[in-house]
């Protein structure tokens, strides 16, 4: 993973770049995916979820290309205010 502050430094800084910022989208990686990347220094970064008030996704880091963190989730938007404070996280 290398250095531990740097590599949480980038994954803040990845998440705003993509998904929460609106970022442009990636091609996608799976059938009606919605996939986000962000690059920096050795670590890459991919977002990609399907569905759309209901949804299944996934975040993963490389770093010098082996995955070194990764999350899963399902959620669901209940209330556009939900939608709204998760950009400003």
């Amino acid at each position: 993973m290398g250095n531990v502050s740097k590599f949480k430094d980038f994954l803040v800084e990845a998440k705003r770049n993509t998904y929460a910022s609106k970022a442009k989208k990636e091609e996608s990686s799976r059938p009606n995916s919605k996939d986000y990347a962000y690059k920096k220094y050795n670590y890459y970064y991919l977002d990609s979820h399907v569905g759309d008030k209901e949804f299944i996704g996934e975040e993963l880091v490389w770093h010098n290309e082996k995955v070194c963190w990764g999350m899963n989730t399902r959620d669901k938007f209940l209330l556009m205010k939900h939608l709204l404070g998760l950009i400003n996280f």
